[in-house]
């Protein structure tokens, strides 16, 4: 289990990655849905990574974001770098925030393969902007840097149509 340090509501933080360690092999970080209790705040949030085969990432993530108890799942292949995973965590930290009653499935890298768009999924690209060195995390100066990158996100056709109705395009 990986433990994640990260508190969702803390937004000068988000502009760091999580940190976290991402093994050499494929497999899923799964997190269980964001907490909020008025006189805490944000609950810490912890992930656990799965091994799983990468033929099966999408079938198993899929599976598991359509349980009660999970509320992100990040895909991971071995041949993806740990950073672009670990930004899919971390945007999914912040897209669950609003996602609720949907589990969130991300991937750092494009999803490919038939069982991606299985079943009515949508694929959607999410744009997001980081700092250029990752190493000037919190309290950055003005002049710092950004870079654009994305995430993906694969939908079920419900949480795509609840998206779509709030006014979102993809």
């Amino acid at each position: 289990m990986s433990g994640v340090s990260w508190v969702a509501a803390q937004d000068a933080r988000y502009r760091s990655l999580v940190d976290m360690e991402v093994p050499d092999r494929n497999g899923l970080l799964v997190a269980a849905p964001l907490s909020y209790d008025v006189g805490r705040g944000w609950a810490p949030v912890e992930a656990e990574f799965i091994p799983v085969s990468a033929d099966r990432l999408v079938e198993v993530a899929m599976g598991l974001a359509a349980m009660a108890d999970v509320g992100i799942v990040a895909m991971h292949s071995q041949d993806t770098a740990a950073d672009a995973t670990r930004l899919a965590f971390t945007v999914g930290l912040r897209l669950g925030v609003f996602a609720r009653p949907f589990g969130l499935v991300l991937a750092g890298v494009e999803p490919v393969g038939p069982e991606t768009c299985a079943h009515g999924r949508r694929v959607v690209v999410h744009g997001v902007e980081v700092l250029a060195d990752a190493g000037q995390g919190v309290g950055f100066p003005e002049s710092a840097t950004w870079v654009r990158r994305q995430v993906w996100e694969v939908m079920p056709s419900g949480r795509y149509t609840a998206w779509r109705a709030a006014g979102r395009a993809g």
